[in-house]
């Protein structure tokens, strides 16, 4: 049996897949833990919490969601007009799942641009990115 369904069966039967560090690359792994140290150190949340969001279990928790905004805008991947960076995209999402996350990425942009109330923070945007993408592709789902 194909050991791509074999895994895509196991994620589904746990759901709580998402892509291992050791396979992001060497700049994804270089910005993930710069941008893990940062946003820990800026937010407060806990290990726990980043845990939970890995797995695909999105909190209401205020720590969880601004450690999240916080990846996005100190890896100036996103920028605080919610406009997605594709050239740093391109240059760090590892080449396997490269089109499918740039994919995911701007078709939950859109998404949440369209449904998004004008009052609606920039911290709770990004963590409706961020869970819309992991929706979307639990098995290829970052986060650090």
């Amino acid at each position: 049996m194909n050991k791509s369904i074999i895994f895509a069966v196991l994620c589904i039967g746990v759901a709580s897949c998402y892509l291992p560090e050791s396979e992001y690359g060497i700049k994804l792994q270089k910005l993930a833990k710069e941008s893990h140290d940062e946003c820990i150190e800026q937010t407060g949340t806990t290990q726990a919490a980043i845990e939970r969001v890995k797995q695909g279990k999105f909190d209401d928790d205020i720590k969880i969601k601004e450690y999240n905004n916080c990846l996005w805008i100190f890896s100036k991947v996103l920028n605080e007009n919610f406009e997605l960076n594709s050239e740093i995209l391109k240059e760090i999402l590892p080449e396997k799942i490269k089109d499918v996350q740039l994919k995911a990425l701007m078709d939950c942009q859109e998404e949440i641009k369209g449904t998004a109330g004008a009052d609606q923070s920039l911290v709770n945007k990004t963590y409706s990115l961020s869970e819309c993408v992991c929706n979307k592709n639990p098995k290829t789902w970052i986060f650090f």
